[in-house]
């Protein structure tokens, strides 16, 4: 995967670099989706989910003290799922904005609730203070 598709990011917590993450596209559009979709006041989080019928369904992902853990500054608080969504692929449009005008970009499906099954590739999760 090249710069221009992911970024390498350290995860840092009280100065202790422990893991190394990678965020796609498709990650920051989803984070970009959820904080858009999203109406209260909380941290937002757009979590991956694997698109299958024996995956947990979002309320269950969002609802894991697992989840919230990795994040000491949402650790204590209520974290729930208010949204799921899947976000397709790049859809492969030219480098110059004129060349790339009316045509369609990327593309995500809400679908107002948290449930699971083939559908959702995204949770949104909210911790609220």
């Amino acid at each position: 995967m090249d710069q221009r598709h992911a970024w390498l990011v350290l995860i840092c917590q009280y100065s202790t670099c422990s893991e190394k993450a990678v965020y796609t596209a498709r990650d920051e559009v989803a984070q970009a989706a959820c904080v858009g979709l999203n109406t209260q006041e909380g941290w937002v989080f757009a979590v991956r989910r694997v698109c299958s019928g024996s995956s947990p369904t979002c309320t269950q992902i969002c609802a894991d003290p697992a989840l919230k853990a990795q994040d000491g500054q949402v650790a204590n608080k209520q974290m729930s799922c208010f949204e799921s969504i899947h976000v397709y692929g790049r859809t492969r449009l030219s480098s110059s904005h004129n060349a790339g005008t009316a045509k369609l970009g990327m593309k995500t499906y809400t679908y107002k609730n948290c449930g699971g099954g083939c559908g959702p590739n995204y949770c949104c999760c909210l911790a609220t203070p």
